[in-house]
């Protein structure tokens, strides 16, 4: 075992070119770091998510409440749930993350005045919820239908 990782830095060759040594790799579009954490992909999405958000918010005044929840389940919930299995054991400070932005884009729906609010709203589940329910779909194909993963 190579006690500095520096020490390989130039010297793990591939077709004869050297590769960089990196602190984070990218898997399917999430990032995971030496240890397994998922801290940088957490900052990635929520700062993507937020820039998303925001966009529905400009354009609040020309929609209703249910237009601004479709701007918000279409782009930006999936981005939130991307890949949630894989990460959604961290730790519940990271874990709060995406949920504050979901919950300032529920607030966002909720607090359209030009009409009233859109039954859809009741029908939200929460990303936590979601996250649960993916979960156990997945360890049901798996254990009932034997799907293999």
């Amino acid at each position: 075992m190579v006690a500095n990782p520096h020490e390989l830095e130039g010297r793990v060759l591939l077709g004869g070119t050297a590769l960089p040594l990196e602190d984070h790799m990218r898997i399917h579009g999430v990032d995971v770091d030496g240890e397994i954490r998922f801290g940088l992909y957490y900052q990635t999405i929520t700062l993507q998510a937020s820039l998303l958000v925001s966009a529905p918010r400009r354009v609040e005044s020309f929609l209703n409440s249910r237009g601004i929840l479709l701007l918000y389940k279409a782009p930006i919930r999936p981005y939130l749930e991307y890949a949630a299995l894989s990460w959604m054991s961290s730790t519940p400070m990271h874990m709060r993350k995406p949920d504050k932005v979901d919950q300032r884009a529920i607030w966002l729906v909720q607090g359209n005045h030009l009409q009233p609010p859109s039954q859809d709203l009741a029908l939200l589940d929460s990303l936590e919820h979601r996250r649960d329910v993916g979960a156990l779909v997945v360890f049901h194909n798996v254990q009932v239908q034997e799907v293999p993963l």
